[in-house]
């Protein structure tokens, strides 16, 4: 009988550490930017009528830990200058010689600390992600809010950042001597796919 005893109570043992090892499981995966699939289009203003940008070239990746509780362990994104296209060559050449392109090539974030998702409902997480932005040399602690869709072999991204472009100094670009003149505010508009 004690032998019985002894013999379950190792086994429920073994049974409590199987389901503590097992139960907690988590997997992290790394999803890669896809830049085809991607969009992000930065809208300004001057004082004679709204402008956009888009950005045709992007690169980056995301580690996303998968459970219960998902957690966003890792993301960086880089946008090289040049890639951003107006669709009229004097402004890009303004907005190029705005942001120093010739010596800081790209626009990097760059997640700092680890961010837990919230469930939004429909499969969508609201995520806040800290991080460090570099624009033309310059490095600022950031927030970056977005939804997060995660769809199996493919992650979403969707949200929006307004920044100060003067934070970052870069003096709004200008155009006709002057007489054309951009707000110092700019919104970056996004939804950037990223796959297994």
């Amino acid at each position: 009988m004690k032998k019985m005893f002894t013999t379950r109570k190792v086994f429920s043992g073994m049974m409590f550490v199987l389901m503590m090892v097992v139960a907690p499981a988590v997997f992290a995966q790394t999803y890669s930017l896809n830049n085809d699939q991607s969009e992000v289009t930065i809208f300004g203003t001057s004082n004679i009528h709204d402008w956009e940008i888009t950005v045709e070239q992007q690169q980056g990746s995301m580690t996303l830990e998968e459970g219960e509780t998902p957690v966003l362990k890792a993301m960086e994104i880089t946008i090289p200058v040049k890639g951003l296209k107006s669709g009229k060559s004097g402004m890009d050449k303004n907005t190029y010689k705005a942001m120093n392109a010739d010596e800081y090539q790209n626009v990097t974030f760059k997640l700092t600390s680890p961010a837990t998702l919230e469930a939004a409902g429909n499969g969508n997480y609201k995520a806040t992600a800290k991080g460090e932005l570099t624009i033309s040399g310059v490095t600022k602690a950031t927030d970056l809010i977005f939804t997060l869709k995660n769809n199996g072999s493919t992650v979403e991204l969707e949200g929006e950042k307004t920044l100060d472009m003067t934070t970052y100094n870069i003096e709004p670009p200008t155009a006709l001597m002057g007489t054309i003149t951009t707000g110092k505010d700019v919104t970056l508009k996004f939804k950037t796919i990223l796959t297994k």
